[in-house]
């Protein structure tokens, strides 16, 4: 349990050092999604975006993510971009949670933190909302979010 507790969260201090913040740009990155689509850092830079990053073994994510499906059938097809991109973990393991959940968002199987870090350094859940490429809200897991949370965050940018 010490271990998933040390891979969710990190020192406050470090993380608001290296943690893109509300104000800040999108970082450019390639994300294979399992459905077989590509998202990237420019693409999520027009238009509304929300980039996910999470692992399945954490609480807080496990909570999160069947609110994330909530927020996905609401906005993706008002045409909200989404990025649900996992922190070091294998495609067998989200794919057999995402079953397990019955959830149906696209997922990027990343097994180590090479986009994750471009982002930040500790904390997932970490929910970013941008609108021209500009993050206009962020999550993490203090307090998790809700659902009604998160719309809110984007109905405020569309």
């Amino acid at each position: 349990m010490a271990a998933m507790l040390a891979g969710c969260i990190m020192d406050d201090v470090q993380e608001k050092e290296n943690a893109v913040k509300i104000g800040d740009q999108i970082p450019n990155f390639t994300a294979f999604m399992n459905n077989g689509t590509t998202v990237t850092g420019k693409e999520l830079s027009s238009g509304v975006a929300c980039i996910m990053f999470f692992h399945t073994s954490c609480k807080d994510c496990r909570e999160t993510l069947p609110q994330m499906q909530e927020v996905y059938n609401a906005y993706h097809p008002k045409g909200v971009k989404f990025a649900i991109i996992s922190r070091e973990e294998s495609s067998a393991t989200i794919s057999a949670f995402w079953e397990e959940k019955g959830l149906t968002m696209p997922w990027s199987a990343q097994t180590d933190r090479e986009i994750y870090s471009l982002f930040a350094n500790s904390i997932i859940p970490r929910i970013y909302i941008s609108k021209e490429g500009r993050i206009t809200a962020l999550f993490t897991d203090s307090p998790t979010p809700t659902a009604s949370q998160i719309n809110k965050a984007i109905e405020e940018v569309i």
